[in-house]
């Protein structure tokens, strides 16, 4: 695998119309790097199938399966965290 990792900015919406082709992004990158940033600063609207397509990737990087690196919350991603009582910690535990 090379060591470098690429970003994956979501820029605006990560719904769940947007969610499959996240998951197939970010699998294509993990597939050929060990380290993968996400870009969720500037997201204006996500739903729950985002923040479970977010959470479940942060839990995997915590587990050791990978490096994940998050960028600055929006306002957005941690209004609808919080409104299902989704911590952002986890988001935060491999920030630059």
């Amino acid at each position: 695998m090379n060591e470098e990792h690429l970003v994956v900015d979501l820029e605006h919406a990560l719904t769940i119309a947007d969610v499959a082709d996240v998951y197939a992004r970010i699998l294509g990158i993990l597939a050929e790097h060990e380290t993968v940033k996400i870009n969720i600063s500037n997201l204006e609207r996500i739903d729950t199938s985002g923040l479970q397509l977010l959470y479940n990737l942060a839990l995997y990087g915590l587990n050791g399966g990978v490096q994940v690196i998050w960028s600055e919350i929006s306002g957005a991603f941690d209004e609808a965290a919080g409104f299902i009582g989704l911590s952002t910690d986890i988001f935060m535990a491999s920030s630059d």
